[in-house]
C-alpha cells in the first residue's frame, strides 16, 4: 500500500466515524527464511542482539522464523 492510499484509507474510516488513533507504512519481506537449527537460531539471536544495541541503530528488520521445536529450545534456554 502507498502513502497516498493509506491516506485514502484513513480518510474514508475517520469519514465512516472510526476514529484512527495511528497508522504506518511498512515494506513486510515476501520471502521467510525458515530456521530449523538451534544453533544456527542461536547465532542469528546474537546478531540481532547486536545489532539492537549498537547505537547508531535504530531499528532491526528481519525475515526470519523458527520452527516450534527451535522456538522451545531457546525458549528453555532464558
Amino acid at each position: 500500500m502507498s502513502r497516498a492510499n493509506s491516506e485514502a484509507v484513513r480518510t474514508a474510516l475517520a469519514s465512516a466515524g472510526v476514529a484512527v488513533t495511528g497508522g504506518e507504512v511498512s515494506f513486510l519481506a515476501q520471502n521467510v527464511l525458515q530456521i530449523g537449527d538451534v544453533d544456527e537460531a542461536r547465532r542469528v539471536m546474537r546478531c540481532i542482539d547486536q545489532l539492537e544495541e549498537h547505537d547508531d541503530v535504530q531499528n532491526v528488520y528481519a525475515n526470519y522464523e523458527f520452527s516450534d521445536s527451535v522456538l522451545a529450545a531457546l525458549t528453555s534456554d532464558t
